[in-house]
């Protein structure tokens, strides 16, 4: 798993992990209490996802096995000197409790307080040593304190930057487009695609975009996507790409972008509630430049967005060569490198496929996604070798194909070399 840093209001991304666990405390007819710090207290630098995996696991173990009383959530920062304050997430129960000698041993891969308990109540036995896993990958603690027949205590403490700016916004629909806003230079703010069949998530986004003054067209599946991209009047300059959608998905969508020579510039960031390792690779193999979690964080939504529309103007063009990175943001292009160097095995892979089955298919449209994310590197080499390869595949020169792979290959790797 990858962590994230970026802004939230540990507050909201807990309070709705709670609400989503409502209706089952409801049909048990348990109590269940949240009570947290002021919203502004917990702005916080972090990854938003994993905090919210963390309570929802300890929150669901609560539930489960209590069967009668209440189950309550506490949150609350505590402040440290000369250290980042710790986010504290306290879950407390009136359910079955765990024994004594049983609690060394409760973190541990399928282990559970009893035999009887998966009987009773089910489960693999898995939750409480991801959580923990969970926990320490954040540089946190996590503790249990309980007694056989009297409920059970977890403590969780993360270490959390506090966030520079506040990054909770209201995000109430506007079904009126807001005024165009402009940059600080006084140009309009940028036309976007935003692809998403959910008709809330598609006014939260937009009440999010409009407040920031975006121009925002919206499809509701894939192939109203294109047809969108394909109008004479189109000129979108990022689309934010759900993955799951009816019709054509965001990631078959994506593949037909990336086809389109005119569409290889245009940044596409993909927006899915799913995120493992796995998840995450395949959005970045089907051409997209970024990935951002749902539920979605206003004030990294914005950030993303304007990190890769300022990556594809020219006056602020990453700059990445095969001896060193210069740029005046260097973060920006150890992103856009990173995630580049995490898929080029499985394009090479791919290309070398295609060149012993002679397919010039698919090696022109893999050479097309590598020139398009050599372009955004501004890495010529990369560009060069990309496009001597989809050149000699046209030609069906399939012996010079092989020799522009290792040339590919070298390129990728004096990259990696760059990287570090």
């Amino acid at each position: 798993m990858l962590l994230e840093r970026i802004p939230f209001n540990a507050r909201s991304v807990l309070e709705d992990c709670v609400k989503s666990q409502a209706s089952k405390a409801a049909q048990k007819k348990i109590e269940l209490h949240f009570e947290a710090a002021a919203p502004g207290e917990l702005e916080m630098l972090g990854d938003p996802l994993r905090v919210r995996q963390i309570l929802a696991n300890l929150l669901s173990n609560a539930i489960k096995f209590t069967d009668r009383g209440w189950v309550r959530v506490e949150l609350k920062a505590e402040a440290r000197a000369g250290a980042p304050p710790l986010l504290k997430i306290v879950v407390s129960d009136t359910g079955a409790g765990i024994p004594a000698d049983k609690l060394p041993a409760i973190f541990e891969k399928f282990t559970q307080a009893d035999g009887s308990i998966t009987r009773r109540y089910g489960g693999t036995g898995l939750g409480l040593a991801i959580t923990r896993k969970l926990v320490e990958m954040q540089g946190g603690e996590i503790h249990v304190q309980s007694e056989l027949g009297k409920g059970s205590t977890f403590t969780v403490t993360l270490p959390c930057e506090p966030a520079a700016a506040p990054a909770h916004e209201a995000v109430a629909p506007r079904e009126s487009s807001a005024p165009a806003r402009h940059d600080s230079t006084g140009a309009p703010r940028a036309r976007l695609l935003l692809v998403e069949d959910n008709l809330v998530n598609q006014k939260v986004v937009l009440a999010i975009l409009r407040k920031k003054g975006f121009h925002i067209e919206v499809a509701g599946d894939g192939r109203e996507a294109l047809a969108k991209m394909d109008a004479p009047d189109a000129g979108f300059q990022l689309v934010l790409m759900d993955v799951q959608m009816p019709v054509l998905d965001g990631l078959e969508a994506t593949r037909a972008i990336r086809r389109n020579p005119r569409w290889l510039k245009i940044p596409i960031v993909a927006m899915t509630a799913h995120a493992m390792n796995g998840d995450r690779e395949r959005c970045l193999e089907a051409g997209m430049d970024a990935y951002i979690s749902k539920p979605v964080q206003p004030a990294h939504l914005v950030a993303t967005i304007e990190k890769y529309l300022a990556a594809g103007s020219n006056a602020a063009l990453p700059r990445v060569s095969s001896a060193r990175m210069a740029s005046p943001d260097r973060g920006l292009v150890n992103d856009m490198l990173r995630l580049f160097l995490q898929i080029a095995p499985q394009r090479l892979e791919k290309l070398e496929t295609a060149a012993v089955d002679s397919d010039r298919d698919t090696l022109a449209q893999e050479a097309r996604m590598i020139e398009a994310a050599a372009q955004r590197l501004d890495s010529k080499g990369l560009s060069e070798c990309a496009r001597r390869i989809e050149t000699a595949a046209a030609q069906g020169n399939f012996a010079q194909v092989k020799t522009d792979l290792e040339s590919l290959r070298l390129e990728i790797r004096s990259l990696e070399t760059a990287a570090r």
